[in-house]
């Protein structure tokens, strides 16, 4: 498939933006594959949405200044383990009180139960009558009544709730998603809508994105 994209003409190749990304993207899949690939912190997957990285309360993450995270210091062979070092110990010397006294989860299950009820107004497909895919292994998971979720998965949900406001998505036979990231509002729309069929425009990630669409869906890809 890439080798059929550099034959491609220009007009149908990724700009100079992305075929910089579509370098990266290849020698990390390469190199690591799928395995674990929605928890992997500063991966160039972050771009289009593929991972789903939990939240910490004002933890301190040297890695997030470009002093201390550019492309001249993680030439260094030590760099990433010195730096996860000096994390871990300025973190355990200085570490950040959460407000309110309430944790993560907690605020995951009010959200859950916000967007329950936003749902249950709107007369939409139920919350929970679907469970989010955790495959790819994304830190961000919850468990609500035996069901998986993610914050993602939810903003994505609320888009629905917006949408079926106006169109009647029962009655839809096919979508086509230009710009589909790493096919989240698919997942959600394609559970509760089992029949509607997809087509999606892909580029620079796509043997990844089909090989993800295969393991969510189980659909032969074309």
């Amino acid at each position: 498939m890439l080798g059929e994209l550099e034959k491609a003409p220009d007009i149908y190749k990724p700009t100079n933006y992305w075929y910089l990304h579509q370098q990266v993207f290849i020698k990390e899949l390469n190199k690591i594959g799928l395995k674990d690939f929605r928890k992997r912190k500063y991966s160039i997957l972050e771009t289009f949405g593929a991972t789903d990285l939990d939240f910490k309360y004002g933890q301190i993450d040297l890695k997030s200044n470009k002093y201390f995270n550019n492309r001249y210091v993680r030439a260094l062979p030590f760099w990433d383990s010195v730096i996860s070092f000096l994390n871990k110990k300025l973190n355990q010397h200085f570490p950040i009180i959460p407000p309110y006294n309430i944790n993560f989860m907690e605020l995951k299950e009010i959200l859950y139960e916000r967007v329950d009820l936003l749902a249950k107004a709107s007369k939409a497909k139920s919350l929970s009558s679907f469970s989010a895919s955790l495959i790819g292994n994304p830190e961000d998971a919850f468990i609500v009544s035996g069901k998986n979720y993610t914050l993602t998965i939810l903003y994505y949900y609320l888009r629905y709730l917006f949408c079926q406001k106006n169109l009647d998505f029962s009655k839809v036979k096919v979508i086509a998603e230009l710009g589909c990231g790493s096919g989240k509002q698919i997942e959600v729309l394609k559970k509760l809508y089992p029949d509607v069929i997809f087509y999606y425009l892909i580029f620079h990630h796509s043997f990844m994105f089909q090989k993800v669409i295969c393991l969510l869906f189980f659909l032969r890809m074309w």
